[in-house]
Parts: structure tokens; C-alpha cells; sequence
């Protein structure tokens, strides 16, 4: 476990006056939504303290297009400047069509559900003018997150515009690959975005004994800036919802 020590930045230190987040997820998606609730409490309880944080829920109906999305991004995010950090959070279904190197698909299981091109959505974020914090918490990310490039993804002032982390990531670390867990991207995007070193949250959910090495590597080898609180026995294990928890003073 890396060490604890750790100033955090104070309010004008940050490259961020604001901060907003929207979380997409389906309407009559009960099973998931009480995880969705506590996943953003706590993460507006990490953002709230440094940056003047708005949220916004969109329970989208199943008639929902693509189009119905980028417009609805755009409505929240497209006036604001370099000075905001804009987070999209989609909790739902993902799927592939076809051969691994398909387009992402948003979805639900419900039959006449619209599917959501995530490529177009991906363009339409790209394109705005403040930061973005893209997190998917679904199905059918991590073997595909690289089709998903962002060319200059740095302006001229050095800091990222846009960073992109996946959930569902647990399986890769038994094939050699932990740099796909969830762990080790919201610990890369929240330090690339922020620019300041991790020292807020534990993420549990993704967690077996393989994630579990997986994650004390990237803690104490990665970024030693970052650390997690201690795993106990009461975690939830591999396959459910991603929590986000404050590490007790922090």
C-alpha cells in the first residue's frame, strides 16, 4: 500500500472554476439505480469540496436515439469554456454487434429499446469546449476502449481535454492485462483531468484476488501518489455495481 500522505489542493489552486455531471441511465432501471445513486453521491462528495459542482440526472425513455443524447450533451455542456470539467456518466447495458471490433452499442434489455451509437456520442463530447470525464459503467468496454482514439487530446496549455474509463474490467487481469481494470483508469483519468495526485477514493466492486494484486501494483508501482483504503471482507465482489467511497481523512 502506498503512502498516505497528502495535501490536497485548495479551491484556487485547481484549473477548474466548475464542474458539472450528467448521468445518463434508462428509466425503469430500478436493479441498477440504487448502485448509480450511491456511485454519484460519493462522487459529487469528492468534487463538491473543490469546484462548484452541478448534477444532472436524464432517465432516458426507450424511445431514446443517439441523436436524442449529443443534443441533450449539448444543452448542458456546449456553453461552457476551458475552465469546466464536464463528467458523463452512462450506467446500462453495452453491447457489440458482430466481430470485437464493432461500435460500441448503449442499450437495456428491453426488446423495443433504441440502440445508442457510443461513436457519435464520443464525437459529440470531443468537440466540446471544456474538459470531459467520460465513464461507462457497462458491459463490452475494455476489449474495445482503444478504438476510441482522441488525437490532440492536449491543448496548448499542456492539460488533457478529454479522459475515458470503462467498468466491467475485472476479467483482463487474469489475461495479463490490469491495466484495463477500472481501478487503474479512474486512477489515470481523475490524475490526468485534475492534475493533481489521487488520494480520495477506494473503488470495490471489480475485486477478486487477481484484481486485488492487480490494484496493489498500481498503487505501489504506477503512481505512487495514489493510494486506496484497506479491502475487508464485506466488499463487494467481482460483477457488481462500482461504488466510490471517501477514504476516512483523506
Amino acid at each position: 500500500m502506498a503512502s498516505s500522505s497528502f495535501t490536497r489542493p485548495q479551491a484556487n489552486e485547481t484549473p477548474y472554476t466548475s464542474a458539472s455531471l450528467m448521468r445518463a441511465t434508462w428509466e425503469s432501471n430500478d436493479e441498477i439505480q440504487d448502485g448509480v445513486d450511491s456511485d454519484i453521491e460519493n462522487i459529487k462528495g469528492i468534487l463538491i469540496e473543490t469546484y462548484k459542482f452541478q448534477d444532472v440526472l436524464w432517465r432516458m425513455p426507450y424511445t431514446t436515439t443517439t441523436a436524442d443524447v449529443i443534443a441533450y450533451i449539448n444543452q448542458h455542456a456546449s456553453s461552457k469554456g476551458s475552465k469546466h470539467l464536464f463528467v458523463f456518466y452512462y450506467s446500462g447495458h453495452g453491447g457489440r454487434k458482430g466481430n470485437p471490433n464493432s461500435k460500441l452499442l448503449l442499450k437495456t434489455e428491453y426488446k423495443d429499446c433504441k440502440e445508442l451509437v457510443y461513436d457519435d456520442i464520443h464525437r459529440a463530447l470531443y468537440s466540446l469546449r471544456c474538459d470531459v470525464l467520460v465513464i461507462l459503467d457497462c458491459c463490452r468496454i475494455t476489449s474495445i476502449v482503444s478504438l476510441y482514439p482522441k488525437p490532440d487530446e492536449t491543448r496548448s496549455d499542456g492539460r488533457k481535454k478529454m479522459v475515458f474509463i470503462g467498468a466491467c474490467a475485472a476479467s483482463e487481469v487474469s489475461m495479463g492485462r490490469s491495466d484495463l481494470t477500472l481501478t487503474y483508469r479512474l486512477c489515470k483519468a481523475t490524475k490526468a483531468v485534475n492534475g493533481w495526485p489521487v488520494s480520495l477514493c477506494v473503488i470495490l466492486g471489480e475485486l477478486n484476488y487477481e484484481t486485488t494484486q492487480a490494484r496493489k501494483s498500481v498503487s505501489e508501482q504506477v503512481w505512487p501518489d495514489v493510494h486506496f483504503a484497506d479491502i475487508d471482507d464485506s466488499s463487494p465482489k467481482e460483477g457488481r455495481d462500482m461504488f466510490l467511497h471517501r477514504i476516512p481523512g483523506a
